[in-house]
């Protein structure tokens, strides 16, 4: 008996793939008959297959791909807090050791300094390069993969001249593509000296080429660092107020995230105790999962963009469920003689899953190569600072996602042609109109409706970036970017007398070029994209009260900074080269700090004390007021102060011109004037414009893939409404001959079609204006200066939807206008 049952069993088994063979058949051959229908079922499939597995490319790239580091759920970002105030901030490199020590959850921590714009010299052509110096055991922590040479040891954190004489070349590792932009691939590059900063450094080790060192944006460590060299010291012997370094630590044991934070607090309380800089700041820890960290800013945008291209394949399946089942009801002869030849429902249902399951496979494959299309342009396209893209592409996942769309696809566009060809008997199959009755039709308005809605929801969210960037461009800069250059003329570490020698004959030298009205020093430029400089600020501090003093962004400039960039004086004035010869300490604020800090009073002449530029409090004289401008990207509303240079010692150099005419005609004399003035060391010139186009890149970005997607969404919307009416006006032949011959004029007929239409869009706009809202909602932290409900986009929204509704149906209502009534009726 179990043999029997055995053979039945395969028996069936054998006779059900058989099935399936002869139905996949019947679609090739119905697609070899009928390839219109066909191929714009697979085409439109492949649009939204296409569209969704490129951006799920996108979300596993950046969300859902593990981190390049060894064992990345271990990993944690360290940092501070102080009171109420939530920016972030750093840890000293005695804290950060304490901590390891002190938290038995933490395995170990490493630390990172900020990543700066440095010279390398004493090469063939001297050039800046991004250089960060991380302590021994960070490349170990993180698991870094090291093609040539080898990582850090402990021996290189070791001074070997404590007493402060010529220890000799720090250990650097350096990236793959410096290895081969700089130095040509150097086989032998591994034991090599180079100088950044002023500093030699022997080459350890090259990074694998395919390697990016991802932390969070809120650490300031690039992806791209090119230039990584071991703190050659002690951590535990640093100043424990010098509170700029970046802590990533490894957990260990069982609940170790929440075991560290608890003792991380307790460790925080112990140092309140012990020092009054922790207690008056009210500084605790804070640990995050690195992982979390790092796709905290993307995943917003990124989850936007995958909700919006799920529209898409709805609004796809749904026009190709409409092509179906209108060619299911010019299919209802055959399938009648199917059902009298003794096939069943459920026979007749499947053959219909399986015959849109064949085009569904044809639009995957179609839909493969658009998304593998799609992904090439995602990733020239994308914002420089979205590192994780650049591993964006076509793996076993992301096809498994691709056949997993195409299987849902075929479901989706076939089930309801499915129940169709069910629910019709034999003899009612081969009697029926050729239209597919009611049902049908109401089936494919409803599918319509559904597809506009869908658009609505997408094109709204669409309306709402489009006009988030118009707003973002509209932010006033308080200056004019199309006609200032930078040049970036960093040297090594110098002492002050020589570093203000230097600076100020590449101002005069920059001054010399023709064009140039104007020139002047300043660090960080504003919109670099590299550096954040922030300090703190109270008018009246008090030792107890944390909350006392407020953050704000702080820029060390020149005199003639503020007329080069063009930036108007509101109060008081601007600084002068007696201001930057250590005298007493001036300050000039924004007009966004003035009001805050003084309210309407006149701030010339009162005092501001100002804490982290150096080791001590300033208390400064602010000698004049300027107007607000924008320092990070264009969403900042953080106020400003400006030192002069001798307040803060930053070696970095930075020039700012300001030129008349054609800026592309100046800027090479201004980059050879200012590198002529010590052509040991680059000089890098940026246009203004582009720092501040680098800024709207994310939004740009987001904006132009959201508005593709709309596209496609709207004219697959319309493609579909025009196969409804094309399909009714058809089916309504004998009417609206009899309608002619009865004396309707040409135009009542076109404006019942195309009524019926706009008709049909309108219960679409009212339903995805809801949903459109919703997304808006979705989309709020993404936008600026517009609301989630805000009446233009929305309204823009109906009024193009209902457009291009008219517009698809024109078409059909003037092929309805032209029936002949004679004709028509001897059709019938």
């Amino acid at each position: 008996m179990p043999s029997i049952a055995r053979r039945v069993s395969t028996s069936a088994g054998a006779g059900a793939l058989e099935d399936l063979r002869r139905d996949a058949a019947s679609g090739l051959s119905q697609l070899a008959r009928h390839p219109g229908v066909g191929l714009l079922v697979a085409t439109t499939l492949a649009l939204g297959i296409g569209a969704t597995t490129s951006i799920f490319s996108v979300v596993r790239g950046t969300l859902l791909r593990p981190l390049p580091f060894h064992e990345p759920a271990e990993l944690v970002m360290v940092t501070a807090r102080s009171g109420n105030d939530p920016a972030v901030r750093f840890l000293s490199a005695p804290d950060a050791v304490g901590l390891a020590d002190q938290a038995s959850a933490v395995a170990e921590v490493a630390v990172f300094g900020e990543t700066t714009l440095g010279p390398m010299t004493d090469v063939d052509r001297p050039t800046h390069v991004k250089v960060d110096w991380v302590s021994w055991n960070a490349l170990d922590l993180l698991g870094v993969p090291v093609a040539r040479g080898r990582g850090f040891t402990a021996d290189d954190a070791v001074d070997p001249d404590p007493a402060g004489g010529d220890a000799g070349p720090e250990a650097a590792v350096i990236s793959h593509a410096l290895w081969t932009r700089a130095f040509a691939a150097d086989p032998d590059m591994v034991g090599r000296t180079i100088r950044v900063w002023g500093q030699a450094m022997v080459v350890v080790g090259i990074l694998a080429e395919d390697f990016r060192l991802h932390l969070p944006p809120e650490l300031n460590v690039g992806a791209d660092v090119e230039v990584l060299a071991a703190f050659r010291s002690d951590l535990r012997d640093w100043d424990p107020a010098a509170n700029w370094f970046r802590v990533v630590a490894r957990l260990e044991g069982p609940g170790a995230l929440e075991r560290a934070r608890a003792e991380a607090d307790a460790y925080a309380g112990r140092l309140a105790a012990e020092r009054t800089d922790f207690a008056r700041a009210g500084t605790r820890f804070r640990l995050d999962p690195l992982a979390e960290a790092v796709a905290a800013p993307v995943r917003g945008p990124v989850l936007v963009l995958f909700a919006a291209v799920t529209l898409v394949l709805l609004i796809a399946c749904g026009n190709a469920a409409n092509l179906l089942l209108a060619r299911g009801a010019a299919r209802a002869g055959e399938m009648g003689v199917r059902a009298a030849l003794g096939a069943g429902s459920g026979r007749l249902s499947r053959q219909l899953l399986v015959e849109s399951g064949v085009l569904a496979g044809l639009g995957a494959v179609g839909g493969v190569a658009l998304a593998w299309s799609g992904s090439r342009v995602l990733h020239r396209i994308r914002p420089a600072d979205l590192h994780r893209l650049e591993g964006v592409g076509l793996d076993l996942p992301v096809l498994a996602f691709a056949v997993g769309c195409a299987t849902l696809a075929a479901l989706v566009a076939g089930l309801l042609p499915a129940l169709q060809a069910a629910r019709q008997g034999a003899t009612a199959a081969i009697l029926r109109r050729r239209d597919g009755g009611g049902l049908v039709r109401r089936a494919r308005e409803a599918l319509v409706v559904g597809q506009v809605a869908l658009s609505v929801v997408l094109l709204g969210g669409t309306g709402l970036l489009v006009r988030t960037f118009a707003e973002l461009q509209a932010v006033p800069l308080g200056f004019d970017p199309d006609r200032i250059l930078t040049v970036t003329a960093t040297q090594e570490i110098r002492p002050s007398e020589e570093r203000r020698a230097y600076e100020a004959a590449v101002v005069a030298a920059a001054r010399s070029v023709p064009g140039v009205e104007a020139a002047g020093i300043v660090f960080p430029v504003p919109m670099n994209g590299v550096y954040e400089r922030s300090a703190e600020y109270a008018t009246a501090p008090s030792s107890g009260d944390a909350d006392a003093w407020r953050r704000a962004y702080f820029r060390t400039v020149s005199a003639g900074y503020f007329h080069a960039m063009g930036l108007e004086m509101v109060r008081g004035r601007g600084f002068t080269d007696s201001d930057d010869a250590d005298g007493a300490p001036v300050v000039v604020v924004d007009t966004r700090l003035a009001d805050g800090a003084f309210g309407g009073d006149d701030p010339v002449g009162r005092t501001l004390h100002l804490r982290g530029l150096g080791a001590d409090t300033i208390p400064a004289r602010v000698v004049g007021v300027v107007e607000w401008t924008p320092q990070w990207d264009h969403r900042d509303r953080q106020p400003t102060f400006y030192v002069p240079r001798a307040a803060y010692r930053s070696h970095e150099v930075s020039l700012v011109a300001r030129v008349r005419g054609d800026p592309a005609g100046v800027a090479p004399a201004l980059a050879r004037a200012v590198q002529g003035v010590d052509a040991r060391f680059p000089a890098d010139l940026v246009p203004m414009r582009r720092y501040v186009g680098d800024r709207l890149a994310r939004a740009r970005f987001l904006m132009t893939v959201m508005q593709v997607f709309a596209a496609v969404a709207l004219a697959l919307t319309a493609v579909g409404l025009y196969g409804v009416l094309s399909y009714a006006v058809r089916q309504r032949r004998r009417e609206l001959g009899v309608r002619r011959a009865l004396g309707a004029a040409a135009g009542s007929l076109t404006g019942r079609v195309v009524g019926g239409g706009v008709r049909l869009a309108a219960l679409g706009v009212i339903v995805g204006t809801a949903g459109a809202v919703a997304l808006g909602y979705a989309l709020e932290r993404q936008l600026f200066g517009v609301a989630p409900t805000d009446p233009v986009a929305l309204g823009g929204t109906a009024v193009v939807v209902l457009g291009v509704a008219g517009a698809a149906s024109l078409l059909p209502a003037l092929r309805a206008a032209r029936v002949d009534p004679a004709v028509a009726l001897r059709d019938e």
